[in-house]
């Protein structure tokens, strides 16, 4: 499958999307990747930068799917943030996050964003030199709702009564039917009672309208669809029932963790400046941007909530022991990793101390 690009530049380009099957990832933890596999892994210099002083300009794959949270890497290529690093991007479109594990750790990707996983917290604790390291969203009741639990209104036309949710759209990401479960509890039901269904979100969008599913777990832009032609009934969101809880990510490979650490740092710094740029909100050109990259209309772009990223790039540790003891419960995981063990700060504190003048 074949991922069009959300820019086309001379510093940027696109191949082709990676399609892996789960039982892959176990297997490929038998193999972490020796030095010399990553593009431009075979460069031996101690100070990542050339006599003159300019950095040594390298490639670097980043994974990307069109999805709202992933609006800083797109600003971060479109702006030449990367440029500005010396760094030649190819953005590698993939299917999800978990299922792009194995090539983080084989080097055909060198920065995977996307939400938590089990699959991530399992390469850690197999021995997998996959570190999360920075942050790319976490849940904040301060902010507008980007994500909430939508009951079809056509569903509660039939049957009224909280035990009719029996048909419960969710997405594949465990972190989300995580979030789905606690709203099931939160209204008093029980999520043994509820069948999942995963669906294409615009198919999802229908099948609430026309009630064939009774609920489901709504982002944007279908979210702000819902409340403006109706639908379904708008209930608890994500920021309200888990307020401070770290969801999506940056993940390096072995590549940025141990061959390359200097190009690391340089990549942090590129990324921060994307997350900055896109704090500054819907100023015409994110508008811009986004558009193309997403394929929305910009007016709509500049209808919706857009999810919170933080400034300084922390990873907010609040919730990520709770989904692994969910995860773990419901034999997900092998084990549960410890924070030292998955979370490696130096690349967002190098650029910290770049972007804020530390350094």
């Amino acid at each position: 499958m074949m991922i069009d690009p959300p820019h086309r530049r001379s510093a940027c380009r696109l191949v082709r999307a990676y399609r892996w099957v789960p039982t892959l990832a176990a297997a490929l933890l038998l193999f972490v990747p020796a030095s010399g596999c990553a593009p431009g892994s075979n460069t031996e210099l101690s100070d990542d930068s050339e006599a003159g002083g300019s950095p040594v300009r390298a490639e670097l794959r980043v994974a990307f799917t069109r999805h709202l949270t992933m609006a800083p890497v797109f600003i971060t290529e479109a702006e030449g943030f990367f440029d500005e690093q010396g760094i030649d991007v190819e953005l590698v479109g993939i299917q999800s996050p978990a299922t792009a594990m194995p090539a983080l750790l084989q080097g055909r990707l060198d920065v995977l964003p996307g939400a938590l996983s089990p699959a991530f917290f399992n390469v850690v604790t197999r021995g997998g030199r996959v570190r999360l390291v920075a942050d790319k969203g976490a849940f904040d009741s301060r902010k507008c709702a980007h994500q909430s639990f939508v009951v079809s209104t056509a569903s509660l036309e039939r049957d009224p009564g909280p035990a009719a949710l029996r048909r419960v759209g969710t997405a594949k990401e465990p972190f989300l039917q995580f979030f789905v479960e606690r709203a099931l509890i939160a209204r008093g039901l029980d999520p043994a009672d509820s069948e999942m269904f995963h669906v294409p979100k615009a198919a999802e969008y229908d099948a609430l309208r026309a009630g064939r599913l009774d609920a489901a777990m709504v982002g944007e832009p279908w979210l702000t669809r819902i409340k403006k032609n109706g639908g379904g009934v708008v209930g608890s969101s994500t920021n309200e029932l888990m307020d401070g809880y770290q969801y999506s990510v940056y993940l390096f490979g072995p590549r940025l963790l141990d061959q390359e650490p200097e190009l690391g740092k340089r990549v942090a710094v590129a990324l921060l400046k994307g997350v900055r740029a896109y704090n500054e909100g819907k100023t015409p050109r994110n508008l811009e941007i986004l558009g193309e990259a997403l394929g929305h209309d910009p007016d709509e772009l500049g209808e919706i909530c857009w999810p919170p990223m933080r400034r300084d790039g922390l990873v907010a540790g609040a919730g990520i022991r709770d989904f692994q003891e969910w995860a773990f419960g419901r034999g997900y995981l092998d084990e549960i990793a410890a924070q030292e063990d998955y979370w490696d700060p130096r690349f967002i504190e190098h650029a910290l101390g770049v972007l804020d003048g530390e350094r």
